[in-house]
């Protein structure tokens, strides 16, 4: 059993590599075809008597920390230049304005066909209204840069803004506390962690000086995103901020912190992330 997991598994990443390859000529995302595959294959192994493993639990594990890789590769690729701004900006409220009128129109529909309530509607409209990244952004490769800038942002912001929606919906507040003071403070606090942790980790991985080292990296960021979800704050917005802080140290430490940073360090542990992510991203 252990040899044929593995054989599926060398046989998955392949056809994975064969689809990115195929996905240039005929502008369909490789994911959507491994969707298609997936389908196809629930229905095959019955015919051949193989039972379908409950992959359920290992599935949902994968999600979570490709869903990290996606938007941390997309941060990566984020610079704070003067178009640049305007570009985050523009992605930023046109992801907003996409997921509130989607949403919306999709829980009008539930309400009124299917005779949900009005929470049950709308928490089951927000995830079919996200502009996934991780369909948009392994797209876009052959986009002119702005364009391809302004697509990355607004599918990013797109799924940090349909997961926070998404807990904001299912969220308990504090006990005696209103509903819209507990979601305020929710976000002040996520906001004010994701800026203080992503200033220390640029801090911390600079001083690193071993040579094995990335993955030492990715656990830490992996560590406080799973800290973040389980605490029920916005936790794709920590791994956000550090990625776009590391891909723009020039910009974020400048005055009394610019002596405190090696530019060139900061510099090389960014290309090792982005080559990281961008493996990891295509093997989730």
């Amino acid at each position: 059993m252990t040899y044929l997991f593995i054989i599926g598994l060398s046989l998955i990443v392949i056809l994975s590599y064969g689809f990115t390859v195929l996905a240039k000529y005929t502008k369909i995302p490789s994911v959507v075809l491994l969707i298609a595959t997936g389908i196809i294959i629930s229905y095959l192994l019955p015919y051949f008597n193989i039972p379908l493993p409950d992959l359920t639990r290992g599935l949902n594990i994968l999600g979570v920390v490709g869903l990290m890789m996606i938007v941390l590769e997309g941060a990566l690729d984020l610079k704070m230049g003067k178009n640049q701004q305007k570009i985050l900006l523009k992605g930023f409220f046109s992801a907003l304005v996409i997921l509130v009128i989607t949403t919306s129109l999709i829980t009008f529909v539930f309400y009124s066909v299917f005779q949900s309530t009005l929470i049950q509607s709308v928490a089951n409209a927000i995830p079919l209204s996200v502009v996934s990244s991780a369909i948009v952004i392994p797209s876009v490769n052959r986009l002119l840069p702005l364009k391809k800038d302004f697509m990355v942002s607004e599918s990013t912001f797109s799924d940090i803004l349909g997961i926070m929606l998404f807990d904001f919906i299912l969220f308990e507040p504090v006990k005696n506390q209103p509903y819209w003071t507990s979601i305020s403070s929710n976000i002040f606090v996520t906001v004010v962690l994701s800026l203080a942790l992503s200033y220390l980790l640029v801090f911390f991985f600079q001083k690193v000086r071993t040579r094995v080292k990335l993955f030492l990296f990715l656990s830490i960021l992996a560590l406080l995103f799973a800290i973040g979800k389980y605490l029920h704050y916005s936790a794709l917005l920590i791994v956000l901020v550090f990625g776009i802080i590391l891909n723009n140290s020039e910009f974020f430490f400048r005055k009394f912190l610019k002596k405190h940073i090696d530019h060139e360090v900061v510099k090389g542990i960014r290309n090792e992330f982005r080559q990281i992510t961008e493996e990891t991203s295509f093997v989730i």
